[in-house]
């Protein structure tokens, strides 16, 4: 389920202090010594699949580079979902808050270009996508209510779909109901090795628990948090018709979120 970890990467941008031209130079000093501080956490994990392994920044252009695994994140769907992932990003920053917010301005005030560059780690095939200085300001000027970023992100997502999620598991449709996000997921019973179960409800949450707290899906965590949502994992089998929801509530949300924002605030202190 790859989405981009926003999150993570405003919490970076965030460390580029700016100050003004008449200070120039003790401005590019403070950056390169964030950008050293930041190396030091490399590796990143950003998602299932997909890592962080270098950050430059160089003149005019903030640069971050992943590394995808294909064996888990194919290559050629991630580049056919470029132009979703930049609109996904860009949201981000219309809806961006506080300092993060002032660090986005700074990026417009300095014309400062943000490069996405991926590269597949056996293949090694490459793409990347741009946001420019006045992409990053027309954002800036979209501010959303929470709700409405919610309501973006799922039709941003929806998008993509349906998503072969493996296993015999596809995601079909995502639905808004009440204060919860449905993901409604199709599953081949004759190709899934495990039943629909209270066994495997519980599995499949402690496996998302732990992905928030590895920074695997806390783009969309973050917005669910900031809405008041919580998530419906409704499973549906293809023979039997069977359905069985797995249910992670707004609380739970807002919990693993803040466990995850204490674990990054942690890294950044220590290195």
């Amino acid at each position: 389920m790859p989405r981009l970890s926003i999150t993570l990467v405003l919490i970076v941008l965030y460390l580029f202090v700016s100050c003004s031209d008449q200070n120039k130079v003790i401005k590019n000093l403070e950056l390169e010594k964030t950008v050293n501080r930041i190396k030091n956490l490399l590796p990143l994990n950003m998602f299932e699949g997909v890592t962080l392994i270098k950050v430059e920044y160089i003149d005019t252009l903030l640069s971050m580079q992943m590394e995808i695994d294909e064996n888990v994140c194919p290559i050629d769907d991630w580049q056919k979902e470029k132009d979703n992932q930049k609109k996904i990003w860009l949201m981000n920053i219309a809806n961006s808050k506080d300092d993060d917010r002032r660090t986005f301005e700074i990026c417009v005030s300095n014309k400062i270009y943000i490069n996405y560059h991926f590269k597949g780690k056996h293949s090694l095939k490459e793409f990347g996508y741009v946001m420019t200085p006045e992409e990053i300001g027309i954002a800036l000027k979209n501010e959303m209510t929470p709700y409405q970023a919610l309501v973006q992100q799922i039709e941003l997502n929806q998008n993509a779909l349906p998503e072969d999620w493996g296993n015999g598991m596809t995601l079909n449709t995502i639905e808004l109901l009440n204060s919860m996000v449905v993901y409604i997921i199709s599953m081949d019973e004759q190709s899934y090795k495990y039943n629909i179960t209270k066994k495997f409800s519980d599995k499949f949450k402690s496996n998302l628990k732990k992905q928030i707290r590895n920074m695997t899906i806390a783009n969309e965590v973050r917005i669910f948090a900031d809405a008041h949502y919580g998530v419906i994992y409704r499973f549906i089998g293809n023979v039997s018709h069977k359905t069985y929801d797995v249910i992670v509530s707004p609380e739970e949300i807002a919990i693993e979120y803040e466990q995850y924002l204490q674990k990054i605030r942690y890294n950044l202190r220590t290195n």
